[in-house]
């Protein structure tokens, strides 16, 4: 089928967005509230579902997962 696994959390591959896990599943959700509106709107979901990541989420996804 082509898939080839990778070590992160959120992978953006086209209009495919995936995520490792249950609180991956959040990172992803911010990161496409950050691809949608922009990091302020996903810095103010975060702030009010009171999520504290380990490490923090970033307001602009790595490199590595932006849209190709």
């Amino acid at each position: 089928m082509g898939a080839k696994p990778v070590p992160d959390r959120v992978v953006i591959e086209g209009k495919y967005v995936t995520g490792a896990g249950v609180s991956a599943g959040i990172d992803m959700a911010l990161t496409l509230v950050t691809e949608i509106y922009g990091p302020e709107m996903a810095q103010a979901v975060q702030l009010g579902i009171e999520y504290d990541p380990q490490p923090p989420m970033t307001p602009e996804p790595p490199k590595e997962h932006q849209r190709k």
